[in-house]
Formats: C-alpha cells, structure tokens, sequence
C-alpha cells in the first residue's frame, strides 16, 4: 500500500494509491548519465516510487596541493519575495540573493573528474586550492549537504536523480574571487536552492525549538530527505488525474514539490518559493520518521469536519509550517509578477476566520482547529503575554488577540511527539485526542494558568483531554463497560449514514481481533424519552469513512426502548478494528444512549469489552 500526502488547490489530500517535461536548462542540471538523456517527456516517466540510478558519492574533504592558486568564492541563490500588502499578493520582484549555505561544491577538470570537494560556508562564502598549471575548471556548487547542520537532495526525477547545480568555469592562473549565483528566472535553478535553504532552516529551527524538551528525542539533524522538483513539471502528473499537487510519499523519505504545469511557471501554480507548502510537507517527512501517522487520506478543504486522524496529521503541519516560515497563516500562490500573480490559499493558523467548532467535541475533528491550539501554545507575540484572569478554564476567557494560555508550545508538542509516552506502537487510531491524553500524562498541570495547561484552549476550541469520544480503546473483559452517548443529537431524518453528523452522532471504539470469525453484538438502552435508531459499523484499520466499506454492519431500526445487534463476519484477518457506534434521531429530545458491546467469534460465546487503562 502506497501512502501519499497530497496537496493541491488547498484540498490538502492524503491519499491511498494502488497503481502507478522535463526542461534542461544549461545552468542548474545535474550530472548526466547516458541512460539520464532519455527521460526527456511525460511518457518517459516512470514512477513516483521509481528506483533510478544512484547520486554520485558526496564530497569527502578537500584535497591540499603543495603549488596552486587560492580560489575565494561565493554561492548564492536568487528567489521571488512573497509580497503581502493591501494591494498584491503574490510572488513578487526577484529578491536579492541569499547564500547557499552548507552546500556541496566541487572543482571538475576538463575531464570531467573531481579534483577539488567541500562544502559552502554558512554566509555561503569557501575557499579552495587548485593546481597553478593553467588549466580551465569548472566550480560546480551542488543542491545537496549531508553534515551535521542538516541532510538533503534536491533531484531532478526519481528517474535519473540528477543534482541540481549552478557552476563557472575559471583558468588556473592567479589566485582569485568568484561568485556563482542560481537564478530565479531563466533556469529558475535558484527554486531548487530556495528549497534545499528552507530544509536547512527548518533543522536550525528544530535544534532551538526543542532544546531541553522532556523525555523527548532528542533533535541533532533530521535524516536525508530527497526532495523532487522540475522547473515546468506538476509531479501530480505520476497519478489519475494529474492533480496540481506537492506531496510527500510515506515511507520513502521522498518529497515531490510542485514546478508548474505543462513547463509553464509564471502563471501556474507552483511551490518552489512557497515556503508555506514546502515546510507543511517536510513536516509529514519529520512525522513519518520521528513519529506515526495514522491518516487515511480524504479530501479536505480547511473548513469541514474530517477524520480525526487526518485533521491531526493535516493541522499538525499546517501549525509546523507557521512556526518555521513564523508567519502564522498558510499561504500558497499561482505564478509570479511576471507573469500574472496571485495568493489561491490564505487561511489563519491563529485567527478564528474558519474551520471553527460549532458543537462540542469538533475541534478534534478540524485541522485548523488543531493548528490554532497548537499556535496559541506557542505564540508569544505582543499582547498575547500569560493573564491570570484570561486563562481561567472559561470558553469565553479566550479571544483571537490575547489567547497566550501556556508556554514553550513547541518544545512540549515534540516531547509528546517524540518522546517515551509518544504515539508508539501502543496506540492506534492516533489522532488530537491522543495527544492530549499524552500531553497530560507527560506534563500533569496542577492549575489551569499553569503554563503547561491546555485546558482553556481545549475548550475555547472544543476539544478534548481525552480519546472518549474518538478511538476509544477496548479489551477483553467479563461484564462489559457502558459507555454513554448523551444528546442532542443532530436530527438526520433521511437515514443517510454519510449525512449523519461525525461527532455528536457517533462514538468510535476500536478492539484487537485474534483472527478467523469475527462476532459482534451492541446492546443499547434509550433514555429519556428519546426516539431514535442506534447502527453499528465495523471497519479495518485503515478505513476511510465513505470510501472504504465496512466489514459488517447492522442498519435494523429499532426506534425505542431496549434492545440489541448482532454482527456476524467470517474469515477476518487479525487485526485492529474500528466499531462505530452511529445514532441517527428522529425527535428533538435531548435524551441518552446507554450502550455495551460484547465480542467472539461466534454469538454464543460473546464476552464483554472495556475500557483499556492504557486507552
């Protein structure tokens, strides 16, 4: 199964995939193999997941020589500014350059071979040694560092992984000053540049965020991550559909970013400069590999109600993107002012301007939500300083302009995160109530101004503590637990399971199946005076609500009192599962549901299940 963090046009989508124009520019190619020249179109293209040939090997350490010239250079990159004023916003004019920094370079001769290796300094100036024998070489300064500052690539195609890199050509013959500079027009290498700079600020970034965090692992350098950018080429185009998209492939260290479409880069979307985009993506890299997402994919627009895990997966990077490029809303534009510029993504990780829980317990079910808890657990800009008086526990105590109710936001996001109570192996169905769950148990606030209490963001945002209401954990037990589903319930008078509301109406519990048959029963119990059907589902782990079907089912309406279903399924794979417990009303009584669920492998050997101590 292959797992793929999509976004595009904002439906930031992550999604499950079971199938499967390249522009040279003469400044900025990599290194060509005779089997690289081929990959010249959109038919010649193989696979996102494609194996190519290998990079060629890193710069191990300069080389001294007893009589030579002393070489002085400078790297940098040029980039587009992103403009945000009252009247453009957008890419803007090119911007002054900036240095490449703890880059790879290397000195080739006429032959092609390496004589001379290191890396840019971090203002992205280096010296280097050449043999004084008149000959012409080329300084290649490359789109790749693997040190202890930070580690990536940024490549052409996973067809021929070649190396981005902007090069001069300098005679041997005096000791000398060269600058090298990638462009942001024309070649537009200075996009691959701008985008191996960023991953280098956001390892900066993490090393001073996570300093001293509790239990946590501890952060040096993250892992290599190759990343796949072509001036022109939308990296959608390896699926369906071709969605405008950048993505991140999970479990492959991979990250594709958008370079426009159909070789156009002025008017199109594209996300070489969006350093919005890029940093949201590097981060589902960070959590594939420092942690674990259970996100099963579906689209979403910022402004609905999702699954859980995704909206945590999704509002987790939305608040991580904020926090490197430390501007607190998510900004993505279409071409440049060269062309015809303009911002199609512009939502608030802080303000409350959408994506805003109506009924208890949605918050957990919102990305942005998420991303705005998390924000207001960090920000500490001014005017937004620890009250007493605000920070009370009180929905109303927090407002868009002073929210500041906890501190080191960050560092104590990365302790759950990472740390020895983290979304492990434990745990399934991980989602903003788990975090909670973990986020109390790592730090155990006493007071509520405590800065290490989110309890008056939870509620300003509707969320909650626990995972009482979202991947609930059950074991096997004697007598089962009741678990209680109070109203009101939204009214939902077609029947339609999808046109259900996803969090008042539902309870989600999940259990471990040994193996062979499966047997389910739910035992319900109305309560005052309230009218209406309880349903019960069972999906596989991996299920996605509307496009996977469930295992079993039972829809028999049953519309008062007392009574109970049962669910018999055979030949189902061990595993863990998710019941969902689905009320559909059909009055407006406030009324409860009180609920039990028994499991087997056949009905009449049924036994209860309960709440685990470690839900």
């Amino acid at each position: 199964m292959l797992v793929v963090y999509f976004r595009s046009f904002f439906k930031l989508t992550f999604i499950q995939i079971f199938y499967f124009f390249l522009i040279f520019a003469a400044v900025g190619c990599g290194e060509f193999k005779v089997s690289d020249k081929t990959i010249e179109g959109l038919n010649q293209r193989i696979s996102a997941t494609y194996i190519g040939p290998n990079e060629p090997a890193y710069c191990v350490g300069p080389t001294v020589y007893t009589s030579a010239f002393t070489i002085n250079a400078t790297a940098q990159y040029e980039y587009r500014e992103l403009v945000y004023t009252a009247q453009f916003k957008g890419l803007g004019d090119v911007a002054e350059p900036k240095p490449i920094r703890s880059a790879e370079y290397v000195v080739l001769n006429n032959f092609g071979s390496v004589i001379q290796c290191g890396e840019t300094g971090i203002d992205g100036t280096f010296t280097f040694t050449v043999p004084s024998n008149g000959q012409v070489f080329r300084l290649q300064v490359r789109s790749r560092a693997d040190n202890n500052i930070y580690k990536a690539s940024i490549l052409r195609s996973p067809e021929s992984n070649q190396i981005y890199h902007v090069e001069a050509a300098f005679t041997a013959s005096a000791n000398q000053s060269i600058t090298v500079t990638a462009p942001a027009t024309a070649g537009l290498v200075g996009g691959a540049f701008n985008i191996l700079d960023q991953i280098h600020s956001y390892n900066d970034r993490l090393r001073t965020l996570t300093a001293g965090c509790t239990g946590c692992t501890a952060f040096t350098v993250a892992p290599k991550v190759s990343v796949y950018w072509e001036r022109g080429f939308n990296p959608g185009s390896y699926y369906q559909g071709s969605p405008v998209a950048s993505f991140y492939i999970k479990g492959t260290s991979r990250l594709f970013i958008l370079g426009g479409v159909n070789g156009d880069v002025n008017f199109t979307d594209t996300d070489h400069f969006d350093n919005s985009i890029i940093a949201h993506e590097y981060f589902h890299f960070l959590e594939d590999n420092y942690s674990v997402s259970d996100s099963p994919g579906g689209s979403h627009n910022g402004n609905q109600l999702l699954d859980p895990r995704l909206a945590w997966s999704e509002g987790v990077a939305q608040f991580f993107q904020a926090v490197m490029t430390n501007i607190s809303r998510v900004i993505d534009t279409v071409g440049n002012n060269n062309g015809a510029s303009s911002v199609i993504v512009d939502y608030s990780v802080e303000l409350s301007e959408n994506d805003i829980p109506i009924r208890s317990n949605e918050g957990e079910f919102r990305e942005f939500s998420i991303a705005r808890l998390l924000w207001d657990s960090y920000d500490d800009t001014v005017g937004e300083a620890q009250s007493a008086t605000l920070c009370t526990g009180t929905a109303p105590a927090i407002n868009d302009v002073h929210d500041k109710c906890a501190k080191d936001g960050f560092r104590d996001f990365w302790s759950v995160l990472t740390g020895s109570l983290n979304f492990n192996a434990a745990y399934r169905f991980r989602s903003g109530g788990l975090f909670h769950q973990l986020h109390l148990a790592t730090y155990q606030p006493t007071s509520v101004d405590n800065n290490k209490n989110l309890e008056p963001l939870r509620l300003y945002e509707r969320q909650i503590a626990t995972r009482s209401n979202y991947g609930t954990r059950l074991i096997n037990c004697g007598p089962p637990d009741t678990f209680t589903m109070q109203g009101p319930f939204v009214p939902n008078p077609s029947g339609q399971f999808l046109n259900n509301h996803p969090v008042t109406n539902r309870r989600y519990l999940y259990f471990q199946h040994t193996g062979t048959s499966l047997a389910l029963r739910l035992s319900a119990l109305f309560l005052s005076g309230l009218t209406a059907d309880v349903d019960l589902y069972i999906y596989p782990e991996n299920y996605i609500i509307g496009n996977t079907a469930p295992i079993g089912f039972d829809t028999t309406a049953n519309l008062t009192g007392g009574y109970f279903k049962d669910i018999s399924v055979a030949n189902v794979p061990p595993g863990n599962y998710m019941a969902v417990v689905d009320v559909r009303n059909f009055n407006s009584s406030s009324g409860s549901i009180n609920f039990s669920l028994q499991y087997g492998s056949s009905i009449p050997g049924l036994g209860g299940l309960c709440l685990d101590a470690i839900p």
